[in-house]
């Protein structure tokens, strides 16, 4: 494959993928306010941790659990702001990263906007990096949308092309026009420039594509592109599964690959006046029975049969499960529903019922335990202990295991006075061993210091260590007595100054 086509395909698959994720963020109903919640804190805590790590476990599989395709931007808009700043940074599913990443970008606070550049930096060298260059657009960055029109005003053509794609999935019309001029023109990545317009597309590119079809530059994606566009508009649930289905991002590797015949077959059924899904079906089959004419027959019919079977397994997924989340009512019935351990995509219901559990609870007690305060006002640290990070990576899912006398050395971004140091005393799972009781030592330029607290058993949650204004550049943190057995945990730390 020459290496523009390698090049266009490459970003086209990228933009694919936003394009999904670029919804009207209309808010659906809030978790119900659940009642019968308790006042102890220790149960609201354990509550919380148990329903966060829960959906830790599930979130890869929000988009594809065997649950009605909605169901993923419905529970999305639906959480808290802390909760889905989570999603987005634990997720590997990219259609759920991205889903996420939409929402922090509408409406995005400083917080955010730190989050989403660190979802770039962390994929700028893989196939989702321009994804992720027009969430920032959408997020209001200046910067990155000023650099991209300086590309597109730029003599490189490649160069130009590219930032047109980012533009145009960020929903600037300057990056579609621009697109629209390479197809129009026949330039060197007219190609490409299609099959973005296919993947971003509305009314009036399928119209204009269209009308330059039958007196073009033999590109070979505007009927691809066209089909995109019209599927998208007419079977928009599908389209998203069709979209999901390619989490490897292997979609549009090449010119003629599988999606293109798939939008291809699907435009001309639409277009020849399918309405329904059973008519949708229908005419994919009378096009992979009848091959008459046609180049690799036995490849059309397999690649024709894999969407009939796609669609109809989105057929079996609108039927499986409500669009909208199931709220549970009550705390009782949430935890219950949480507890539930049948895998995902082996019962719909009891997943969505799970899920939606996990973000009704982890709603209902956050402020209670003042859970934002813990999260955006403490201090960056950075350990000096081998595997000590995983005590201050916001994952109850990951912690620091220690021993007796075992020692976690950690180094302060201040030596401003500091008010408390906030621990969670537990691992992944409840059982085990715990620690009871925590020795702290610190430097400050005028003295050492050290405090001793002891731990109480009976919460998983953040517990208080006031440090009464010492200051220190280093603080070390002892697990002076452990009981259970001999391995205990911290699974997070926070400091928060004065």
């Amino acid at each position: 494959m020459r290496p523009d086509l390698k090049f266009t395909a490459h970003v086209g698959l990228l933009c694919l993928f936003l394009s999904l994720t670029i919804f009207n963020s209309t808010v659906h109903a809030a978790p119900l306010r659940l009642k019968g919640i308790p006042t102890d804190k220790a149960v609201l805590g354990d509550a919380f941790i148990e329903a966060w790590t829960t959906l830790r476990k599930d979130l890869d599989t929000m988009s594809h659990g065997g649950v009605h395709p909605s169901l993923l931007r419905n529970w999305l808009i639906a959480s808290p702001r802390f909760l889905v700043r989570d999603i987005a940074l634990f997720a590997n599913e990219p259609s759920v990263v991205l889903a996420a990443g939409q929402i922090l970008a509408n409406g995005a606070r400083r917080k955010d906007l730190q989050i989403l550049h660190t979802l770039e930096r962390r994929h700028r060298k893989s196939r989702l990096s321009f994804n992720f260059k027009a969430l920032l657009i959408n997020a209001g960055d200046k910067k990155v949308l000023k650099s991209l029109l300086q590309k597109l005003n730029s003599s490189n053509n490649e160069a130009a092309t590219d930032a047109a794609a980012v533009l145009a999935v960020a929903g600037d019309m300057r990056g579609i026009t621009f697109l629209r001029s390479q197809i129009s023109d026949c330039k060197e990545h007219a190609e490409f420039a299609a099959g973005i317009l296919g993947h971003v597309g509305k009314k009036k590119d399928r119209l204009f594509l269209e009308k330059i079809a039958d007196n073009h530059c033999n590109n070979q994606l505007l009927d691809v592109a066209i089909g995109e566009i019209v599927t998208k508009r007419n079977y928009s649930l599908y389209y998203d599964m069709i979209s999901r289905r390619d989490p490897g991002n292997s979609r549009l590797v090449s010119p003629g690959g599988l999606y293109d015949t798939w939008f291809k077959a699907l435009g001309h059924v639409i277009k020849e006046g399918a309405v329904t899904s059973a008519q949708v079906r229908a005419g994919i089959e009378k096009i992979r029975v009848d091959t008459r004419g046609k180049a690799d027959k036995e490849v059309l019919r397999r690649r024709l049969k894999k969407l009939i079977i796609l669609w109809s397994g989105v057929d079996g997924l609108l039927r499986s499960t409500s669009p909208d989340p199931k709220w549970p009512t009550d705390f009782k019935t949430a935890r219950d529903h949480i507890r539930s351990r049948v895998p995902s995509g082996k019962n719909p219901p009891i997943f969505d019922r799970r899920v939606s559990a996990c973000i009704s609870i982890c709603s209902a007690t956050a402020k209670r335990l003042s859970y934002s305060d813990l999260i955006d006002k403490s201090t960056t640290l950075r350990s000096l202990t081998p595997d000590g990070g995983r005590a201050g990576d916001a994952s109850f899912s990951t912690a620091w295991q220690a021993t007796k006398g075992s020692k976690l050395i950690l180094a302060l971004d201040s030596t401003r006075s500091i008010n408390a140091i906030w621990l969670a005393n537990t691992c992944a799972n409840e059982a085990g061993p715990r620690i009871t009781e925590i020795k702290i030592d610190g430097k400050s330029p005028k003295h050492k210091w050290s405090i001793s607290k002891k731990m109480s058993l009976i919460t998983r949650y953040f517990q208080k260590v006031a440090l009464n204004g010492h200051h220190a550049k280093r603080l070390t943190i002892t697990a002076a007595q452990i009981k259970g057995g001999n391995f205990a945990c911290l699974a997070e730390i926070r400091i928060l100054y004065k």
